[in-house]
């Protein structure tokens, strides 16, 4: 069963933030730290390191939030749905935001 179309932009959109936060977001630092060194590079060896790779590159890190968000959307729906709407809405702002730094400078 495939989600609406509006259904699939709200995944989408609520996985684009969900990746930024995991990847780059200075407040899921903590989370990277076992993982990613202060320059945000891998740190260690084997799984240590396959998860910091996997946590530092964009690409890699939105194949998992993109099937943990909609997984979750069918398997958990009571609680997903909100969290991937307030997700969605945030992913828009953050787009607007860099729309708006980059055209009033």
């Amino acid at each position: 069963m495939l989600p609406t179309p509006f259904e699939f932009l709200l995944i989408a959109l609520a996985s684009f933030r969900l990746t930024h936060f995991v990847v780059f977001d200075r407040l899921a630092a903590p989370i990277r730290a076992p993982f990613v060194d202060r320059d945000g590079n891998p740190k260690g060896s084997g799984t240590r390191r396959k998860i910091g790779e996997g946590i530092t590159c964009y690409w890699c890190a939105g194949i998992w939030v993109a099937g943990l968000l909609y997984t979750g959307f069918w398997v958990f729906p009571g609680w997903m749905k909100p969290t991937i709407a307030v997700l969605a809405v945030a992913g828009i702002q953050a787009a607007i935001e860099s729309w708006v730094r980059r055209n009033t400078r």
